[in-house]
C-alpha cells in the first residue's frame, strides 16, 4: 500500500503497518515474495530486504524528465529481469537489475499511461490512451519472445478524454480493464465502461450494465468484484451480471485479493472480506 510520500507493509494481516520504502506522488513500487523490491522516487532505487526508506541505492534515472511518470515497475524474485514503463508511453527493460534498455518509444511527449498490471516479466500490460487520436490503449507484451504492441479500444474516440485507469489479467490469455470517457475516475467519472479479452489484449469487448466502478479484482476469468462508492459487486460469469455482495459504511478505494480474502482500502484502514 503506498501514500503520503512512503509504501507501508504488514506482516500480521492489516493490523499494524511500517514503512517500507520512499515513494513519489504517484506511488510507483513493486515488491517481491522475498521482502525486497523497486520503488520509484523521482528515480528507480532498490529497496533491501526488510524495505528501506532511504533513497541510498538509484539503480535507474528516466533520461526524459518532460512530462513523464512512472506509472509501473516489476521485478522478477532474483532482482534481476525488470521493466519500468513511464507514462510518455517509454518502457525500459533491464536483465541484470542494473542496466536498462529502452524496449519500446511511441512518446508523444504527453503522460499517456496510466495504469499497469504484470504476471511476470513476459506478460505486461499497461493502459492509458493516445493524445492524438484521442482514444484509450493498452501496450501489452505476451510471452518471451514478444515484442511490445500497442491496442486501441474502439468507439470512444467521441469521448471527451477516454483512458484506461484499471487494468486486471487473470492469466496470459484472459483480462479486464475500466475506462473513463473524461479525466476523472470512480465517482466523478462521467461514465465507465467494462472491457473484457480472451486474446491477451489483441480485441476487446465491452461488458455493458456494469456499475461504476473505481476498481476491479479477479480470482479467475470468471470470478471477480469490483468496488463502486460503498459498494462491493460479484461476478461469477466474467463480468457479464453482477451481484451486491457488501455494503459499507463509507465509500471504498482500491481492492484486491489473495487467499479467498477480498481486501479494500477504506478511509480508516482496511476492510477484510471473506470467501468460501
Amino acid at each position: 500500500m503506498g501514500g503520503g510520500g512512503h509504501t507501508y507493509r504488514t506482516l500480521n494481516g492489516g493490523i499494524t503497518w511500517e514503512a517500507w520504502a520512499s515513494v513519489g506522488i504517484f506511488g510507483a513500487f513493486y515488491a517481491t515474495i522475498n521482502d525486497e523490491g523497486w520503488a520509484d522516487f523521482a528515480r528507480i532505487n532498490k529497496i533491501p530486504v526488510g524495505g528501506s526508506t532511504l533513497i541510498n541505492n538509484t539503480i535507474f534515472i528516466n533520461p526524459d524528465t518532460e512530462n513523464t511518470i512512472n506509472c509501473g515497475l516489476y521485478v522478477s524474485e532474483d532482482m534481476k529481469t525488470g521493466i519500468a514503463a513511464f507514462s510518455d508511453k517509454v518502457i525500459y527493460e533491464t536483465k541484470d537489475g542494473i542496466n536498462f534498455s529502452e524496449v519500446y518509444n511511441n512518446s508523444s511527449n504527453n503522460n499517456e499511461l496510466r495504469s499497469f498490471f504484470a504476471l511476470d516479466e513476459n506478460h505486461i500490460w499497461v493502459g492509458g490512451r493516445n493524445n492524438l487520436g484521442n482514444n484509450p490503449v493498452v501496450l501489452h507484451k505476451n510471452g518471451e519472445n514478444s515484442i511490445w504492441k500497442e491496442t486501441i479500444i474502439p468507439g470512444n474516440s467521441t469521448e471527451s478524454y477516454p483512458f484506461v485507469f484499471d487494468i486486471e489479467f487473470s492469466d496470459a490469455s484472459n483480462g479486464f480493464l475500466l475506462l473513463s470517457t473524461n479525466t476523472a475516475t470512480g465517482d466523478n467519472a462521467e461514465t465507465v465502461k467494462l472491457y473484457s479479452t480472451i486474446d491477451a489484449s489483441s480485441t476487446w469487448t465491452q461488458k455493458h450494465n456494469a456499475p461504476k466502478f473505481y476498481d476491479i479484482v479477479f480470482k479467475n476469468q470468471n470470478e471477480g468484484w469490483g468496488v463502486s462508492e460503498n459498494k462491493i459487486y460479484k461476478t461469477t460469469d466474467a463480468g457479464t451480471t453482477w451481484q451486491l455482495s457488501y455494503t459499507h459504511t463509507e465509500n471504498l478505494g482500491s481492492i484486491t485479493y489473495r487467499d479467498n480474502v477480498v481486501i479494500s482500502l477504506t478511509k480508516g484502514g482496511l476492510l477484510k472480506y471473506f470467501y468460501e
